[in-house]
């Protein structure tokens, strides 16, 4: 009889534990949702606000608007015709969207005075694609407790308590409504930086497949740039922000030092996507702002003096210092060509150890990653000649060293040749390329040093006589590692 009990129990249990679950539960969180629902001021989509208009108790009418081409932006079009600030408009507008009401106070006040809903503080009204009226609510008097406010939506005469959070955005002044981003752009979508200085010569740089260049339109050479420093410069431009407003309307800009101005910058994105003409003029008078305005545009602003150092750059420092720059954990294959013959050295990615050509004697791993370090390293002292008529007054007809490196997701191999020593640094170019750089010489003895610990016992032994001014190979094909190089085979003979 017992176990009878105890399973009709258990039986029981199991039934109102099923129907707590099954029933009570998910009837309790529905009508938790619809209460939830319920308490939801607004039921727009924030994504289809076209308008945003806000009204003052002193009269004051702030009026927003959304442009969806060529791409999204919020504009001021009262009291001011100009940009507005994208983060402050659309965070009003995702407030409202998802406010709910705390309580409701009054289903019908009597007087609306008490609550501050007669002559509202702010009255937000907002325009919204497909809907025939306005969405509009009114803010009144803080509530007595807590940090709320009291609020009364148009069309509805109850008088709801919401978080006085909703009022943060609408008393600004009209300028912390202003966009303070002059330009916006990504870095990586430039193609194009021109800066023209006034008076001075233009600098200007494309961006290709290759890398950055630095052009001259009269002579149409092209050398290489630094991209860190473009990259710096870029960025720098990017980050402007508005110091001061100056004048929306300006009658004459020449006051501003814009009618001539010291700079004129133009940045063009890649696919002709967007170019902005930034037009730099005189500093204040304190000498910490300068005037700017874009040219497009008849707005004037100040921006932070400092763009002017980062910008005004003489032609060279715009060049590459770093010749051979890669990544050292990329590389997956060294050829290195000089007086002690050719030396490969490949990466067996299993065991990310060093090797010879055909994977079977380990080469000295340490020495191996301390030359492509030297190698990434190498800096330019100046800047010698581009397309030169020959080669041998700098040694690269013949080069004493020729290197090879292959880089991991690149399909050619990068080549550098250095050829005679001076008293200043050794000449050097780029396999390839047809421009020569003197380049800093400290790393040479290093180098031999640890090139030697990636030659065999046997290699080392023997190295060539040809010495200075032996010419390598194209590539080094054919020739077993550390045979010493013969004369007579100058790349380009």
């Amino acid at each position: 009889m017992r176990f009878r009990h105890t399973l009709i129990l258990l039986l029981v249990c199991a039934a109102v534990i099923m129907y707590f679950y099954l029933v009570e539960k998910p009837s309790r969180k529905a009508s938790e949702k619809a209460g939830e629902k319920e308490k939801q001021v607004f039921t727009f989509d924030g994504d289809n606000v076209e308008k945003l208009i806000i009204e003052r108790e002193n009269g004051e009418k702030l009026v927003f608007r959304r442009e969806l081409k060529p791409e999204e932006n919020w504009v001021i079009e009262k009291p001011i015709n100009a940009d507005a600030d994208n983060y402050t408009l659309n965070g009003i507008v995702s407030r409202f969207e998802r406010l709910k009401w705390d309580k409701i106070v009054a289903e019908k006040p009597e007087n609306p005075e008490v609550f501050g809903l007669k002559k509202p503080r702010f009255t937000v009204r907002f325009i919204v694609k497909g809907q025939e009226k306005p969405s509009v609510i009114h803010i009144g008097k803080r509530a007595p407790v807590g940090f709320k406010v009291y609020a009364q939506k148009e069309g509805d005469n109850r008088v709801m308590v919401v978080t006085a959070a909703v009022e943060t955005n609408l008393k600004k002044k009209i300028e912390d409504y202003r966009n303070r981003k002059i330009l916006d752009f990504l870095v990586s979508e430039v193609e194009d930086l021109e800066i023209e200085k006034r008076g001075g010569e233009t600098i200007r740089l494309a961006r290709t497949d290759e890398g950055w260049y630095l052009m001259d339109k009269k002579s149409r050479e092209t050398v290489r740039a630094d991209k860190p420093v473009i990259t710096r410069v870029l960025t720098a431009l990017r980050d402007l922000r508005v110091k001061d407003f100056v004048d929306d309307n300006p009658q004459d800009v020449k006051k501003y030092g814009l009618s001539t101005p010291a700079f004129r910058v133009k940045v063009r994105l890649e696919n002709n996507k967007k170019q902005y003409v930034l037009l730099l003029g005189k500093r204040t008078r304190n000498k910490e702002k300068v005037y700017v305005k874009l040219e497009d545009k008849p707005n004037v602003v100040t921006v932070d003096a400092s763009i002017l150092a980062k910008i005004d750059k003489p032609r060279y420092a715009w060049r590459i210092k770093k010749i051979f720059d890669f990544y050292t954990w990329k590389a997956e294959r060294l050829m290195i060509e000089d007086k002690y013959g050719v030396t490969y050295a490949v990466k067996n990615k299993k065991d990310n150890k060093w090797y010879d050509e055909k994977g079977k004697r380990e080469k000295n791993r340490d020495a191996v990653n301390e030359i492509l370090r030297m190698l990434r390293d190498i800096t330019v002292v100046d800047y010698i000649d581009v397309n030169p008529r020959s080669l041998s007054p700098y040694g690269l007809d013949k080069p004493q060293i020729h290197v090879r490196v292959k880089v991991e997701g690149e399909l050619e191999e990068r080549g550098l040749l250095l050829g005679e020593v001076t008293a200043h640094g050794v000449y050097g170019m780029l396999e390839g390329e047809q421009e020569v750089y003197l380049l800093k010489k400290d790393f040479l003895d290093k180098f031999e040093k640890e090139r030697l610990k990636i030659l065999d016992a046997e290699e080392v032994s023997s190295p060539s006589t040809g010495g200075k001014g032996t010419p390598p190979s194209k590539s080094g094909k054919g020739k077993k590692e550390g045979q010493p190089r013969e004369k007579g085979s100058a790349r380009g003979e």
